[in-house]
């Protein structure tokens, strides 16, 4: 199979991150695999860093005429039989770019919307569009669209005082904002705010970017944890141990959050996620981990103090939690699901001829 992996995403965005990742494990399997990406941006970094072994093409940025013109030089040049893409612009994007030359799988991130439009109309007229992670138009996606590679690194439990609790905030946040995910990271900050006060070394460490992590760090310094609080990439996150974490609490929502929990659940860490949000189809609560209410922080603290306290109840949920990714979020199978839906939309050629419509300039 000749596939394109196709995306105008400039930020190297965690949706970006697993489509290339599918990408590469689909190049290790023997398909001949190219990965488009716009020029001199945060995903060109992040591609040349992380996937040196793929074969990259880059694209100029622009508007939308300018991304489409690029988009076919791509495929004028490496000739694919079907691209996959992530998000309803690059789907169209993919759609006009290949015409009847074979299909276009576009991968529905979490949370993401599916509703029809003008955009998915004509995506499906221009080529073979096939959703994968969704179930059709109209209904929310589900979370069986997602998983991550497991990291193979040993478990090894440690003492209390050398304990944390890792958290992995939202890109954007501010303490005084309404916003769910925002709310939720404050929770977190102060339940470690409390059990330090029976746990003087207990500490915390966050997850992201540097600049975007300024806020949270304020809000945790005015909680007097400065002195105790470390940050750390996400790339350091998803590829290093993560030994000495109690619990992984992810506030973040979205493929960011959905990998995030899968990463930590795959190594033996139990994973804390908002209730009453996408996450919590991840966890089985109590079992391989909890579900947090922001109206009742009260008992997370007690479920952490738990945790601390009870190293066997610790290793025990890790364990589970590791068995509940390898059973429902498997990435081997994950990725023949992806080769699936690529092959199927690569299949039969389109029967209708269909004049190619350009977009309109940006």
């Amino acid at each position: 199979m000749r596939l394109l992996v196709a995306t105008t995403d400039p930020d190297w965005s965690m949706s970006t991150r697993l489509l290339m990742t599918i990408a590469h494990g689909l190049a290790e399997r023997g398909e001949t695999v190219t990965a488009s990406y716009p020029r001199g941006s945060a995903t060109a970094d992040g591609l040349a860093t992380g996937f040196p072994a793929l074969a990259l093409r880059s694209m100029d940025t622009g508007g939308t005429w300018a991304q489409w013109n690029a988009l076919r030089v791509v495929v004028a040049a490496t000739r694919p039989g079907v691209q996959l893409v992530s998000g309803e612009h690059d789907a169209l994007l993919g759609a006009l770019s290949m015409g009847r030359r074979g299909g276009v799988v576009r991968r529905v991130r979490v949370d993401e919307s599916l509703q029809a439009n003008w955009r998915t109309g004509l995506a499906e007229r221009q080529s073979r569009i096939r959703l994968f992670g969704g179930h059709g138009a109209h209904v929310e996606p589900v979370l069986d669209g997602v998983a991550w590679p497991t990291r193979a690194h040993e478990h090894r439990a440690t003492p209390v005082e050398a304990s944390q609790l890792v958290i992995v905030p939202a890109s954007e946040y501010r303490a005084s904002t309404t916003r769910a995910d925002a709310t939720s990271t404050a929770v977190a900050l102060r339940a470690v705010a409390h059990l330090r006060t029976r746990h003087p070394t207990f500490g915390v460490t966050l997850v992201g970017d540097e600049l975007a992590l300024q806020s949270v760090r304020i809000h945790a310094a005015s909680l007097g944890l400065a002195e105790h609080l470390r940050t750390q990439s996400m790339h350091a996150f998803l590829d290093g141990p993560v030994s000495n974490a109690v619990a992984v609490w992810v506030t973040a929502d979205g493929d960011e959050g959905a990998v995030s929990a899968l990463s930590a659940m795959s190594r033996c860490v139990p994973v804390i996620v908002p209730a009453g949000r996408s996450l919590e189809v991840l966890i089985a609560p109590r079992i391989t981990g909890f579900l947090s209410s922001d109206r009742e922080p009260s008992s997370m603290v007690s479920e952490l103090a738990r945790l601390l306290a009870d190293e066997h109840a610790r290793e025990m949920m890790g364990h589970a939690a590791a068995a509940r990714v390898a059973r429902l979020y498997n990435w081997p199978r994950f990725l023949d699901d992806v080769t699936d839906a690529l092959a199927r939309a690569g299949g039969a050629r389109v029967s209708a001829s269909v004049a190619l419509q350009e977009p309109a300039p940006a």
